[in-house]
């Protein structure tokens, strides 16, 4: 059965976070909300790693001081079992990142 679920991250900065992985299940990203806590503009940085192979869903999306952006804005993205899905900024403690997925999918 899918359900669905919220992963977050807080203090995005230069390290890649790992967002969401699911070793037994398919997941569908439905959703994500990228928001700068700084004063400066922050390129944020999202993708999947698949069998050690890092593949890019943004690059330095830059992300305006102060403000949020929806990466997502209608399309979704099958993540795979065992995919990985990481953030990350160009600034240390600078985003946090919210992220909607509905795991379990056949």
């Amino acid at each position: 059965m899918a359900n669905f679920v919220n992963r977050v991250a807080n203090d995005v900065g230069t390290s890649a976070s790992l967002l969401y992985s699911d070793a037994s299940n398919k997941s569908i990203l439905i959703g994500m909300n990228i928001s700068n806590k700084t004063g400066s503009t922050v390129p944020a940085h999202v993708y999947i790693t698949k069998g050690g192979t890092d593949y890019h869903i943004i690059v330095g999306k830059r992300v305006p001081p102060g403000e949020s952006v929806e990466l997502m804005l209608g399309n979704k993205i099958v993540i795979e079992t065992n995919d990985e899905l990481y953030v990350k900024s160009d600034i240390n403690n600078s985003l946090d990142i919210v992220a909607s997925l509905l795991y379990g999918v056949d």
